[in-house]
């Protein structure tokens, strides 16, 4: 169907319409990876008014059918472009299909570069979303800690087209109001794949801060892990 195997579109319509019902749209909303539109047009009809939803689509071709699809409607802007490259600080929702393959990369960009958001409905590979959650891990410490994340929906492979092995789950993650020096934040979520327990612990994680930071305190970043992994009362 798709040269691109990253492209997978959920398809069964009872999915659709339950995911549709979940989503509570605010502010300026951005949907990533919209593929033909199935979800886009579900999400359109919770649109009030123009020039608050913009999709973002990086394939052209299923990006020319999603035009195609929303072409009559005024509420949509649809950008062909890698979503990667794509300034998102004036959104304040996110949906999206992402990509598995790069899953990581976006939740990674949505959480430094995504100031203004507040909610995000993704969908995510079932062992991604079970990590984000399991506050027994490091990565999930972290995304616990300044989000509130919930399961909304629980999709099979053969809710997709073209039917796919892996399970999928759209979840929804609510930004918590963390008081944290943003260059710290930015620091955490760049690097949570390659900070380990023992440079954490044994405060070894002191002299990659000075190389990397300079208007950020090796204590303050020790004391933030610290509360993260409940070292010290807060």
């Amino acid at each position: 169907m798709f040269k691109n195997k990253d492209i997978v579109l959920l398809s069964n319509k009872k999915k659709i319409f339950l995911i549709c019902k979940k989503i509570k749209l605010e502010g300026r909303t951005l949907e990533i990876g919209p593929g033909t539109g199935n979800l886009t047009i579900g999400i359109l009809n919770k649109i009030k008014s123009v020039n608050r939803f913009e999709a973002v689509e990086k394939d052209p071709l299923l990006a020319s059918i999603l035009i195609k699809r929303t072409c009559i409607n005024n509420k949509i802007k649809v950008t062909v472009t890698d979503i990667i490259r794509y300034p998102i600080s004036k959104f304040v929702t996110v949906v999206g299909n992402i990509p598995y393959s790069i899953s990581n990369s976006i939740l990674r960009k949505l959480a430094i570069e995504g100031k203004n958001i507040k909610y995000q409905y993704l969908m995510l590979q079932r062992e991604v979303f079970e990590t984000l959650c399991d506050k027994g891990n490091f990565k999930g410490k972290i995304f616990t800690t300044f989000y509130k994340i919930k399961k909304l929906v629980y999709l099979l492979g053969e809710d997709f087209r073209p039917n796919v092995k892996v399970q999928s789950v759209f979840l929804k993650m609510v930004k918590k109001e963390v008081k944290i020096n943003k260059v710290l934040k930015d620091f955490i979520f760049k690097n949570y794949d390659t900070i380990n327990y023992k440079e954490i612990f044994q405060k070894q994680i002191g002299r990659r801060i000075k190389k990397n930071l300079r208007n950020v305190r090796s204590n303050e970043l020790m004391l933030f892990y610290a509360l993260i992994f409940k070292h010290v009362k807060n």
